[in-house]
């Protein structure tokens, strides 16, 4: 949205520009199409609106619509379309009719590009965006998503601004807060919340805050009226007084309705999402479990080459 935001505000593109990506062929009757598929187009019966919709649409409000004779083209299936429509990676290749004329409008062309992928190829929308983000911003930091570094988020947490992990499935933060603990050499208490697991929680926090040590609360979603609790407690001027400077809390929850709005907004959230791609996995790998003393745990010739093969076929996995 950051992209299109810019391109609006230069006037490059316009809403509807925008909403025809997003919507692609949502909107068009499917009983009332004038023209048919050929028959050996993709058996799927969102592609053809999506591609009637990009015909008809005139990109930033000019006077005819670019892809005006995309449906004549894929009708008359010359062989070009084909091998598009059949290419695992089209986002790659050359553009059947239209890629000099995309090449040739240098304020549009990445964006006409990426709506014709989305409308034929929906499954590759996210690889694509992706480039048309890299050559709008110019920067590979808005396409890759960074390593978390948990030491960062000690320092921006505080005492009374806990560090909420907003799990997905298979994900658990308890190693790398383990290890962290270890470092720091900080004594944690780990509760996992539900089955009356509260005031075992109320009290070990009652005991960390005085020598500023860590506790970690899992699975919070169990335990929405405990939450709130704590959002009180942490509120509470006089007892943040009491509280050591270093004492932390860390959570982990699953996206759940009634989590207390307040506590969400106090929180550091965090996102723990598996990586996408082999460069993501291993910059995670290597971000998050080898440190250099896992390097030189073993003298041996061949370690770090077992490492590195190691970590990569983990990211392959």
């Amino acid at each position: 949205m950051i992209c299109f935001k810019i391109l609006i505000t230069d006037g490059v593109m316009n809403e509807s520009d925008v909403s025809l990506f997003l919507k692609a062929g949502s909107l068009v009757d499917k009983n009332n199409q004038k023209s048919k598929p050929p028959n050996w187009f993709p058996d799927d019966s969102a592609l053809w609106p999506n591609i009637l919709a990009l015909s008809q649409h005139k990109f930033a409000g000019s006077s005819s619509p670019f892809f005006k004779q995309l449906p004549d083209y894929i009708i008359n299936s010359s062989q070009e379309w084909i091998n598009f429509f059949n290419n695992p990676t089209p986002e790659n290749s050359a553009i059947p009719d239209f890629e000099t004329r995309m090449i040739d409008d240098k304020l549009l062309g990445d964006y006409l590009r990426i709506c014709l992928i989305r409308s034929s190829k929906p499954d590759r929308t996210i690889i694509a965006a992706n480039q048309f983000i890299l050559s709008v911003l110019k920067d590979k930091k808005f396409v890759e998503t960074p390593p978390e570094d948990i030491k960062t988020l000690v320092e921006i947490s505080s005492k009374t601004e806990p560090v909420l992990y907003l799990l997905s499935a298979g994900a658990d933060p308890t190693a790398t807060i383990d290890d962290l603990s270890r470092d720091r050499k900080k004594e944690i208490t780990k509760i996992s919340l539900g089955e009356g697991q509260e005031e075992k929680a109320r009290a070990h926090i009652m005991e960390a805050v005085g020598p500023g040590n860590w506790i970690l609360l899992q699975n919070c979603h169990l335990g929405l009226g405990f939450m709130q609790e704590l959002d009180t407690l942490l509120g509470d001027a006089d007892f943040a007084k009491t509280i050591h400077n270093e004492f932390r809390i860390w959570m982990s929850c699953e996206p759940r309705q009634g989590f207390p709005l307040g506590l969400l907004q106090r929180s550091i959230k965090v996102t723990n999402e598996a990586p996408i791609g082999m460069k993501a996995g291993m910059s995670r790998t290597y971000k998050q479990v080898i440190n250099p003393e896992f390097i030189e745990k073993i003298d041996h010739s061949i370690w770090r080459t077992l490492t590195y093969a190691t970590c990569f076929f983990h990211s392959l996995v």
